[in-house]
């Protein structure tokens, strides 16, 4: 309490100072009474359920306190399981084991003292001061050494009601979410009878005008291979080509668990016969006689990875689609037809790949697989996306109990009456989703066929598209050809084109050449006439003094 501020009218006292101390005696061999002990008290609930009773000539040693109504009893041993409960009226005189401190108060309302030590400041500080390892306890010195606050009777009494409301309010919560998980659960088994009846596919079938005669009932070993895998051994523990492998405490339902794989060293052989691929559907051969079956796909998770002979492993035939096998393996994981075919010893039941395999399977057409595994999965992520809804309002509820103890001890009761009206308020919400969840259910099977008719519309629309590319692709391949044509032609143009003006250029300087030889010519020639015609006057002249 030290640094806390407490509100005006309130105090601190140890919890020794506040309670008494309570009697102890030796029952008598003849009498009867109720015997509580550490065991009776319910951890969840912090109540006391089905205490024995007993005689004194058969009560243990630890058989001493005297226990009264309105007491609380607070286990020492392994304090950080919290394990307290408020003695009730029918209890009172009985007697209570000496593991328990009993905390009696006569200035206090036992409901004070009793919200006090579920706080987690108490569980905290309890654990803090635990003596020894293979029975970890706690003193009574230490609990009553505890420092507590203190308020004003009234204050004690209308706080600690609230407290009541409240936390019962929790406590209900909690049971809802508990109804919504064992829905779930029923939801998830009934949808996996139907995916492997036929049920979930009738309507489909009769749309389609698919026979139910169509499905065969074939032993699983005729609808896949099956396999053991390699035994563990010392030879194995070192080697050149140490591998991971898989083993029953990998294999859950539907999940595959990584957090602890081990390796052995697999060569040769043993790699090309134990190396697991991806679709290879997982079941534990020895298990807890509940979940003797349990299957999981690989999915290649942890490539080069083998499995050991604690497990089976189930390849399907061409016939049979992986995700459908899962959900037959499921159901009969489910109801019980595994654990009927199996063998136990001791606590462990054994299934054998050779009971397995003539375990019965049914099986449809690979189309209506594809239907029914559709379906399946839809109706399961409607059934996992609640399911997280649900996972993360148990957090909120698990930390609303500490959250409200520790603010009524500071004196906010407004914060409390906040709390009741959130607490109300997931409950209602929770309720909502329960009746979601079988509203879903029962709507499940006519969502899926609208879904179904939408699927297989959006089919023919991608198969008329498909056909509307891969004739778009026979024109692109002829326009392609004539544009490589066009290109080939249009080169062999532009060669004579460049061929062409190579010859122009040549004509062009021969003309020039010509030209040029023409003037030359032409200047010899007028020169040539000129001469001529000197020569001719020449002659005239002569001519005229020859006269």
């Amino acid at each position: 309490m030290e640094g806390q501020e407490l509100p005006v009218g309130w105090t601190t006292a140890l919890i020794g100072d506040v309670c008494e101390d309570v009697e102890q005696r030796v029952p008598f061999p003849e009498e009867d009474f109720v015997y509580i002990d550490i065991g009776s008290v319910d951890r969840e609930k912090k109540v006391i359920e089905s205490p024995a009773r007993i005689s004194g000539a058969d009560a243990p040693s630890r058989a001493r306190r005297c226990v009264r109504s309105g007491d609380v009893l607070v286990s020492m041993t392994r304090p950080n399981l919290n394990a307290v409960a408020l003695v009730p009226e029918e209890l009172d005189g009985q007697i209570a084991s000496t593991g328990f401190d009993v905390l009696r108060s006569s200035t206090l309302d036992p409901r004070w003292v009793f919200y006090i030590v579920r706080s987690a400041r108490f569980v905290d500080e309890m654990s803090r001061l635990v003596q020894g390892a293979l029975y970890p306890a706690v003193r009574a010195k230490d609990i009553r050494s505890f420092e507590i606050p203190v308020s004003p009777l009234n204050e004690q009494h209308r706080i600690a009601a609230k407290l009541d409301t409240t936390i019962a309010a929790v406590e209900a919560c909690r049971q809802r979410f508990d109804g919504v998980a064992a829905i779930l659960k029923r939801f998830r088994q009934a949808v996996l009878a139907a995916a492997t009846s036929g049920e979930l596919t009738r309507e489909w079938r009769e749309e389609n005008a698919v026979s139910v005669e169509s499905w065969k009932m074939v032993r699983t070993k005729e609808a896949g291979r099956i396999q053991l895998g390699r035994q563990r051994s010392p030879k194995y523990h070192n080697g050149p080509t140490m591998r991971p492998y898989l083993r029953v405490q990998n294999v859950f339902e539907d999940r595959i668990d990584l957090d602890d794989v081990m390796e052995m060293d697999f060569t040769g052989a043993d790699l090309e016969k134990y190396k697991l691929h991806p679709g290879d559907i997982l079941l534990n051969e020895g298990q807890s006689p509940q979940y003797l079956g349990r299957p999981a796909m690989y999915r290649g998770e942890l490539p080069g990875s083998c499995f050991t002979n604690s497990l089976i492993r189930f390849q399907a035939s061409a016939s049979v689609l992986p995700d459908f096998a899962l959900f037959v393996f499921r159901h009969c994981m489910h109801s019980g037809r595994y654990l009927e075919l199996g063998t136990i010893t001791t606590n462990i039941a054994h299934l054998s790949a050779g009971r397995f395999g003539e375990i019965d399977f049914p099986l449809p057409s690979l189309e209506e697989q594809h239907v029914i595994v559709r379906r399946a999965q839809e109706l399961f992520t409607l059934a996992n996306q609640l399911e997280a809804r649900l996972t993360a309002a148990r957090k909120i509820v698990d930390r609303l109990t500490p959250a409200l103890l520790a603010k009524a001890f500071r004196g906010e009761l407004d914060g409390v009456l906040d709390g009741a009206r959130q607490v109300e308020a997931y409950a209602a919400d929770m309720a909502g989703e329960v009746a979601e969840s079988r509203r879903a259910a029962l709507k499940a099977g006519e969502a899926t066929r609208e879904r179904e008719k939408e699927k297989l519309a959006q089919d023919a629309y991608i198969d008329r598209m498909t056909q509307a590319v891969r004739r778009a692709g026979d024109n692109l391949a002829t326009f392609q050809a004539q544009i490589d044509a066009q290109r080939a032609e249009g080169a062999a143009a532009a060669a004579a084109m460049a061929e062409a003006a190579t010859e122009m250029e040549t004509i062009a300087l021969e003309k020039k050449a010509l030209l040029l030889q023409w003037q030359s010519t032409t200047l010899s020639l007028r020169r040539r006439d000129e001469a001529l015609s000197a020569v001719a006057a020449t002659m005239r002249s002569a001519s005229v003094e020859l006269e």
